[in-house]
């Protein structure tokens, strides 16, 4: 056993690696390091049953952290898309597949139902991290993405609650059996455990958090997983739905988001472990026989979930082509839940071992053209509904028209800082236009009436249609050195002598992002501590005039050192006090 997990983490590490610097999902070389280590290809582990008992932590884990995520607070902000385009997503490609399954005399219609809660879920893991990369996650379509993904997150616990009892028989009696007898079972464990949780758990972490100990927090955080799991496992449910519920539960307290930072690293190295396991499951001859097939599944697996989520939102969402054609081809996927409804099929043997391989392949392969495919969604778009003309009357993102304007402030960003700076050109009759991706935020300055546009300031469209060409100043108010050196590459590619202004929190990127084209960079540090300073001297009845004078001589020296490094140092506060 030691020797195979020894030789599982020296090849995962390399595979890993590697498929990083491709862009490809983590996940992907977990389950070709499974493949690769497999009786059936090397065969250098022999040990499978001892990984697959370690690697169930894995998939509980992943239900903990996905229900800790779900707060309700979340779920009812996004209630209407989460409803009726996750609803409907989830329905339709569920039926879609059991009708399919039901022309295969070799698959039952618990087969079929166990198929369809494989295919049907998308990969919450890499759709995210997909869009959090491309900046695109706080976007109108990556919200619309996100919320269809949490009703699928959801709809995987009745998935786990029937698969398992559907191991007695696969015809329509036993599928009508199982629900009958497990969903009122489920709706009773469910109530009880979210009820006691309510009233037991945020007073066991005030008293675990009085203790001030991070091993006894991150026991405690242990001991609720896992106790919650074996309550379900207990009554003939699955174990993962009690982890999911004990997530649920905690992510109403106010200790959720350290209970996340601790459970991540149990959680990423036992759920590589529950991948491997399935890799190793993969027969090889089942690949080379039926690679055809497979191909030809996954393309008609990512065609119905693009064209069903493209159907659901552009006709029942009202949203424009563009974006629902986007959020199709970003859910075109299966997905890591999917892994684990596979892995209660290979245990409990609804379907034969050959079709188990074949969608677990199909599974696989659509993960992996995914991030190519979010990727090129743009461009895919273009293709079907045709590129539009870059200028200043076209749709920032497709979504939001912005006028025309010339000698005028862009904004990009539209929180704090640049509702601060937005009130200032108010009042100095200076025109301006706001870049914002938050959708809550564009709602809220479109109900001002302030001149805010939806869109995504890093992309080179985006800035065209914003009026980049005419514009008098730029300023980049997020607080994010590595997007604003992208923006500030593109803003000189057109304007290089273009003033741009760029926010930061302190100044270790204050060279990065001069060199890079900024004509001055703000750190929120040396600001904070200056204001800080005029309020103290004041406080103490130095005179105003002078502490005005001494501030702005200190600013001034400070910015110089922070361009030349070895310049005077400036006078001290005790220094302006003597005076």
């Amino acid at each position: 056993m030691f020797e195979d997990l020894l030789v599982i983490l020296f090849i995962s590490v390399f595979m890993v690696s590697l498929l990083r610097k491709l862009s490809l999902p983590a996940i992907l070389g977990y389950l070709f390091t499974g493949m690769l280590v497999s009786p059936n290809w090397l065969g250098f582990v022999q040990a499978r049953s001892d990984l697959e008992t370690i690697s169930e932590f894995g998939v509980v884990f992943l239900l903990f952290m996905i229900g800790l995520e779900l707060s309700v607070p979340k779920l009812i902000s996004m209630r209407r898309n989460l409803i009726t385009l996750g609803g409907g997503q989830v329905l339709i490609t569920t039926m879609i597949i059991i009708a399919i399954g039901s022309f295969l005399d070799s698959i039952s219609l618990a087969g079929s139902i166990a198929i369809a809660g494989a295919l049907t879920l998308s990969s919450t893991a890499v759709v995210t991290k997909q869009l959090v990369e491309q900046s695109e996650l706080q976007s109108r379509y990556g919200q619309l993405v996100l919320s269809i993904l949490l009703f699928q997150d959801l709809a995987a616990v009745p998935f786990l609650i029937i698969i398992p009892s559907l191991a007695n028989g696969g015809n329509g009696a036993a599928v009508g059996d199982a629900l009958y007898t497990l969903l009122p079972i489920g709706c009773i464990v469910v109530s009880g455990l979210l009820i006691v949780g309510r009233f037991i758990l945020r007073p066991l972490y005030h008293v675990v958090a009085e203790a001030k100990s991070s091993e006894l927090f991150m026991l405690a955080t242990l001991l609720v997983a896992l106790s919650s799991a074996a309550i379900t496992d207990a009554v003939g449910l699955s174990k993962e739905l009690g982890a999911f519920l004990a997530g649920v539960m905690l992510a109403e307290t106010q200790y959720a988001h350290q209970i996340e930072t601790d459970i991540q690293p149990f959680r990423d190295v036992l759920l590589g472990l529950f991948f491997v396991t399935v890799g190793i499951h993969l027969e090889p001859y089942v690949l080379i026989v039926y690679f055809k097939w497979i191909l030809l599944l996954v393309g008609a697996l990512v065609c119905i979930k693009t064209l069903v989520v493209y159907l659901l939102t552009h006709y029942v969402g009202r949203h424009d082509g563009l974006t629902s054609l986007k959020a199709g081809l970003a859910l075109a996927q299966g997905g890591e839940f999917g892994f684990a409804i596979l892995a209660i099929e290979t245990s409990s043997a609804i379907l034969p071992s050959e079709i188990l391989n074949i969608i677990t392949s199909v599974v696989i392969i659509s993960i992996t053209i995914s991030p190519l495919l979010i990727r090129n969604s743009q461009k895919i778009a273009d293709k079907l509904f045709g590129k539009s003309k870059k200028g200043h009357q076209v749709n920032i993102d497709g979504l939001v028209s912005a006028p025309p304007l010339r000698d005028h402030v862009i904004l990009c960003g539209y929180g704090r800082t640049g509702q601060s700076l937005a009130l200032f050109l108010e009042q100095e009759n200076i025109k301006f236009l706001g870049i914002e991706l938050n959708p809550d935020r564009l709602e809220e300055a479109l109900n001002a009436q302030e001149p805010i546009y939806y869109g995504d300031a890093t992309k080179e469209e985006t800035l065209l249609a914003s009026g980049l060409l005419y514009a008098k100043l730029i300023v980049i108010t997020f607080d994010d050195a590595h997007r604003a050196r992208r923006m500030l590459k593109m803003i000189r590619f057109h304007r290089p002598s273009l003033p741009v202004l760029v926010r930061t929190r302190d100044d270790r990127y204050l060279t990065t992002l001069q060199q890079s084209g900024a004509t001055e960079v703000i750190p929120e540090a040396l600001e904070g501590s200056l204001m800080m300073a005029s309020h103290m001297l004041l406080m103490l009845g130095v005179d105003p005039m002078r502490v005005h004078t001494k501030v702005n001589d200190i600013k001034s020296y400070r910015y110089q050192m922070m361009r030349s490094f070895y310049q005077e140092a400036p006078k001290t506060a005790a220094d302006i006090s003597s005076n």
